[in-house]
């Protein structure tokens, strides 16, 4: 059970930080447009940038719920 949970736990981060690698970038293709005038386009693009933040806001919870309950498991407190 350890090696699944690490492996799970494994698996959310690399999604995190997939998620907000692809946020950062997406949020300075954003800014770019603006400046240059494609406000629609950046706007766009701005809602995929709170998607993907939004993503691994969720998966971080994820992982901190995992935490908790794996150490609960440990613990006896199932």
């Amino acid at each position: 059970m350890r090696e699944a949970v690490h492996r799970l736990m494994d698996e959310l981060l690399r999604g995190i930080i997939l998620d907000e690698g692809l946020a950062r970038s997406l949020a300075t293709s954003a800014h770019e447009c603006r400046r240059a005038g494609n406000h629609a386009i950046s706007e766009g693009m701005l809602s995929l940038v709170r998607y993907h933040r939004v993503k691994a806001m969720g998966a971080r919870a994820q992982v901190a719920a995992l935490k908790v309950r794996y150490a609960s498991i440990l613990a006896g407190n199932v």
